[in-house]
């Protein structure tokens, strides 16, 4: 999902500032997605997601819980795909939607659908997420 997310946000001219995951770590995401180098490779931590516009999530459900606690500390609008929450996934993700946007799709292929216009189809004028800039959780999900 990795590398179809990112095709999607360069074919729109959207800017993707970081991505995690647990595996291939180092490794640029642009040649992983087969669009060349980007400068940007897959990281094991959260530190600096806080600085995008939105983060787009679709990590294995274990993964999920953290991270929606992180994105809500870091007041971080999410867009996430994650299927199969646990029981703390879900209070994480109900949690974090008390506070900042969030856009749940549990098939996350339907959510791809936003991502070419997140201000246009998710989000208001004006919202932090208009000047498109997004961070990726894969964790536990693979490229």
């Amino acid at each position: 999902m990795g590398r179809e997310v990112t095709r999607a946000l360069m074919g729109s001219g959207d800017e993707i500032s970081h991505v995690v995951s647990r595996g291939r770590l180092g490794e640029d995401i642009g040649v992983l997605s087969g669009v060349g180098e980007l400068g940007i490779s897959l990281q094991s931590n959260f530190d600096g997601i806080e600085d995008a516009d939105v983060a787009i999530d679709f990590s294995l459900p274990a993964a999920s819980a953290s991270f929606f606690e992180y994105a809500r500390k870091a007041r971080l609008p999410v867009v996430s795909g994650t299927t199969g929450l646990c029981e703390a996934g879900e209070g994480a993700l109900e949690a974090l939607a008390a506070e900042v946007p969030v856009v749940w799709a549990p098939n996350f292929s339907q959510g791809v659908a936003l991502l070419p216009r997140p201000r246009q189809s998710a989000w208001p004028e004006g919202s932090r997420a208009s000047s498109r800039s997004h961070s990726m959780n894969t964790s536990g999900s693979g490229w």
